[in-house]
């Protein structure tokens, strides 16, 4: 073999060293090649898998909201309130709503849009900085104690002091994720970034409800005022019952008052007939 052979042999052993990424001993090693140490593997980012429901329920309303299908699409949607979307945003807003639907989130949205809050609109709460915390998963069933129109009977319908004390609990072991979205249904707005027109979207049922809802309104004037006469009729019974029960009490109070001076008339007669024979008298006069 001569020399250019072997210049040339080496030369291909270099290039083959250097795709295998491996090395040979200086010296003593009898031509050995030592594999390079492999590269310590980077950590895979796990991808963000949008069918998992996140553990709080406002996360679900932020990740619609968050969601941006092409930000240079020119078919835009003016909503009634002068609001101006994006349709292919929104149609990705209804199918991801739709594929995180939970009770929950029906129950938040129905308290939003036609709840009747009976708490007060600015509670003092605590907010509750633990993760663990309770979230609007566990606790949206107990929406029916600040609504009056729930459906459900509230045990404390009939004293509000306590009910607005329980509302503000409520809110202290709540997750404080949570708190703005309840803040502003009670508001009568839905989460921020979410229309009426994604929600009703992907949710039809809540059309219908609505609906109704929107006809018990316009039926509400007719129906407040029967409710109302029938109040003030009722009242004025209780009040008849109650002027005839005191003037009762008056000719009583009277009938009584007059006794007690007639008794008092006779206490001192009794008196002074007990002096005159305590001092010595020998004549009892009535």
């Amino acid at each position: 073999m001569t020399e250019q052979d072997i210049l040339e042999r080496i030369e291909i052993e270099r290039q083959i060293d250097l795709m295998m990424q491996r090395e040979r001993k200086a010296s003593g090693g009898g031509g050995k090649v030592n594999p390079s140490p492999s590269p310590t593997p980077k950590p895979k980012q796990p991808k963000k898998n949008l069918k998992t429901r996140p553990r709080l329920l406002s996360s679900v309303f932020k990740n619609a909201a968050n969601m941006n299908a092409n930000p240079h699409h020119e078919v835009l949607l003016v909503e009634p309130d002068g609001t101006i979307v994006d349709e292919a945003d929104e149609a990705e807003r209804i199918a991801y709503l739709r594929a995180m639907k939970h009770p929950a989130i029906l129950a938040t949205i129905r308290a939003a849009l036609y709840g009747e809050w009976v708490v007060t609109e600015n509670p003092r709460y605590e907010a509750n900085r633990y993760e663990d915390a309770p979230t609007l998963y566990e606790n949206h069933r107990k929406y029916y104690l600040w609504l009056g129109n729930s459906g459900k009977p509230s045990p404390v319908a009939d004293d509000p002091a306590k009910r607005n004390t329980l509302y503000q609990d409520w809110l202290s072991e709540m997750n404080q994720e949570e708190i703005d979205i309840i803040l502003r249904a009670r508001k009568g707005l839905l989460p921020e970034g979410i229309s009426k027109h994604v929600v009703l979207a992907a949710y039809p049922e809540l059309t219908a409800e609505l609906d109704v809802k929107e006809e018990y309104r316009k039926n509400s004037k007719s129906y407040a005022t029967a409710v109302l006469t029938e109040t003030m009729r009722e009242a004025n019974i209780e009040l008849e019952d109650i002027n005839r029960r005191l003037q009762e009490a008056e000719e009583l109070c009277r009938s009584l008052n007059w006794k007690k001076k007639q008794i008092h008339q006779k206490i001192h007669r009794t008196a002074e007939q007990l002096g005159t024979l305590t001092t010595g008298g020998n004549r009892y006069s009535p």
